[in-house]
């Protein structure tokens, strides 16, 4: 279904067709790190509750892209324009994206550490942090799906973790921050089941691994056109990150009311509706962060 009026990122526009249309402008906001051996798909569920306090259950695709030395991870509908260079797909994961508060992470960028994007409107938000190697007890072998894995347990920022990992698939990446074994992490869950992570589709494709140095929005201008305006991310901590998470999408009244945990916002924020073919709205952004009307209950990947 095609989309009209449109506000998007970076990460939104890791073309081809984009990088035609506005050339060096748009070229000095992306840094190819790597090419990829392999990416490897999971699907993602966080058990929670709605603004009711309804159990529910989300889900959402992300995808790990494998290179030598540097991985990627990020929405599967962001990576796809890179295999199929179709920017349409995007739209379909704005939404969840934003209930399920997913990061996009580079590892191994700059070296010895990991790169973190993260959205919490109204801004885009840049981490920086070591890459803490995690403390594996490795478990007896396992199967699923008549494929033979390792199991392997540990510890990581106040959670531990159950994961399976298959020395077949030669790399020591898996999904998140997790990382660290002799073989790609196949699934790993929390350790109250809040959290999983579970592969099903691995590519031998060998595409860019990107690290977008800016932030990109292209913004509808009085003439029907569309102009790039690049903006840095706004750097924090990993302590700073934690507070502010608390402080928004944390608070009790996030889930039902989420507009209200947001910091003001201010003179350069662009509020844009998506819609469709039909002129129905899909989305509500904030320079380029979408705002959802009812979300659910938060639910940390980290505690510390």
């Amino acid at each position: 279904m095609k989309k009209v009026t449109l506000i998007i990122s970076a990460l939104l526009m890791t073309f081809s067709a984009s990088a035609q249309t506005y050339g060096e402008e748009f070229e000095m906001a992306l840094d190819t790190v790597c090419m990829s051996k392999f990416t490897a798909v999971y699907n993602y569920t966080i058990r929670t509750t709605d603004h009711t306090g309804k159990e529910v259950t989300d889900s959402i695709l992300l995808a790990l892209q494998v290179g030598d030395g540097y991985w990627k991870w990020t929405p599967y509908m962001r990576f796809l324009p890179l295999r199929d260079h179709k920017r349409e797909h995007i739209w379909d994961v704005l939404n969840q994206e934003a209930l399920m508060h997913v990061e996009t992470i580079v590892s191994g960028y700059p070296e010895g550490k990991r790169t973190i994007h993260e959205a919490i409107a109204p801004y885009c938000y840049e981490t920086v942090e070591d890459k803490e190697p995690i403390e594996w007890t490795l478990n007896e072998a396992d199967s699923d799906s008549g494929f033979v894995y390792k199991r392997a347990t540990g510890e990581y920022r106040g959670k531990k973790w159950d994961v399976l990992y298959g020395e077949n698939i030669p790399t020591t990446a898996g999904p998140w921050k997790l990382h660290g074994l002799p073989g790609l992490i196949v699934s790993a869950t929390d350790n109250d089941s809040t959290h999983t992570f579970k592969f099903v589709a691995l590519y031998n494709d060998s595409l860019p691994i990107i690290h977008e140095k800016y932030f990109v929005l292209s913004v509808p201008t009085s003439g029907g056109g569309n102009r790039l305006d690049i903006r840095q991310y706004v750097k924090r901590t990993h302590e700073q990150m934690m507070d502010l998470r608390k402080k928004t999408i944390g608070s009790k009244v996030y889930a039902s009311n989420p507009q209200f945990s947001f910091p003001e916002f201010g003179p350069n924020d662009v509020n844009t509706t998506i819609l469709n073919d039909d002129i129905e709205p899909i989305a509500t952004t904030i320079s380029g962060v979408a705002i959802l009307d009812k979300a659910h209950k938060y639910q940390p990947l980290e505690l510390e």
